[in-house]
């Protein structure tokens, strides 16, 4: 096999890898960027009907 046409499938096949990566490491900034915010006690309503978080009410 020509040394050059090596070089120049290698070069090709590092490109395509480059651009694979690059497509990842996106997707991955922005899986950390659609995290649900936390939520905060002022927005949660008084009429929740979470059962495993105490309500600050007395009984």
């Amino acid at each position: 096999m020509n040394i050059h046409k090596m070089i120049s499938e290698l070069q090709a096949e590092k490109q395509r890898l480059d651009e694979a990566i690059g497509a990842l490491e996106r997707l991955s900034a922005g899986n950390k960027n659609k995290r649900r915010p936390k939520r905060e006690s002022s927005a949660v309503p008084e009429s929740s009907t979470d059962t495993d978080v105490p309500h600050s009410s007395t009984h």
